[in-house]
């Protein structure tokens, strides 16, 4: 009796998970949001190993580290006893291209992990529109402010006061699909919970149901 090479096997069992998504359309982004030291990135490097289909990564900071002169991007104001950023115009400018450039990928047939904090409420708009159209299951990270500063100190790459500058104007205007506490939930339980609602279906209509902008570019594919 004949049988298959292995490899052909392999590869086809590795295919179902990645056909189950695209008959139930299941989202194609997994958008993070929450406040400096809530816990994002780690978050969004844990959920990538455990989804069932490839998903890439990519964090707000990457994108700023891509700009030679963050001092050009904006600049830090006193707020609350701690310290918020305000974007400039070149700011403004580089977030419009890491959203422009997530839905590039989604258009392509990716799927994308996103890290992002809204430092200001365009930036959500901003997402609204560059994923029209898309399945984005979008997430609220948050933690106490206490534990945000602890590991804000700990920590050699953040600017002291911004855990506590940003701490709940990030989720102002939000209505998330998904809120989750990492003060106490550790990261393996925070990334089953969102590994559940993603093979839920879970999506946000504000997503799925908005037009594309009028002088943005075609609405993007919804499934999958």
């Amino acid at each position: 009796m004949n049988r298959r090479p292995p490899s052909v096997v392999d590869d086809r069992a590795q295919q179902r998970p990645l056909a189950a998504a695209e008959r139930l359309g299941r989202a194609r982004v997994i958008l993070l949001n929450g406040a400096s030291s809530s816990g994002k990135s780690t978050l969004a490097a844990a959920l990538q190993q455990q989804l069932p289909v490839p998903f890439l990564r990519v964090g707000v900071d990457d994108v700023i580290a891509m700009h030679p002169d963050r001092r050009a991007l904006g600049w830090l104001v006193p707020e609350a006893g701690g310290c918020r950023i305000e974007l400039k115009p070149a700011g403004h400018r580089l977030m419009r291209a890491f959203h422009a450039a997530v839905a590039g990928f989604v258009a392509a047939g990716e799927r994308v992990i996103v890290d992002d904090m809204f430092v200001h409420p365009d930036l959500l708009t901003g997402w609204l529109d560059a994923l029209a159209g898309s399945r984005v299951l979008l997430v609220g990270v948050h933690c106490s402010l206490d534990e945000a500063e602890r590991r804000e100190r700990a920590r050699e790459d953040r600017a002291p006061g911004l855990a506590r500058g940003h701490h709940q104007t990030v989720h102002t205007g939000c209505r998330y699909d998904l809120e989750l506490d990492t003060t106490e939930r550790t990261s393996a339980e925070c990334v089953r919970v969102i590994c559940a609602a993603w093979q839920a279906g879970i999506a946000s209509p504000a997503f799925t149901f908005r037009a594309a902008p009028a002088s943005g570019g075609p609405l993007l594919a919804g499934g999958g």
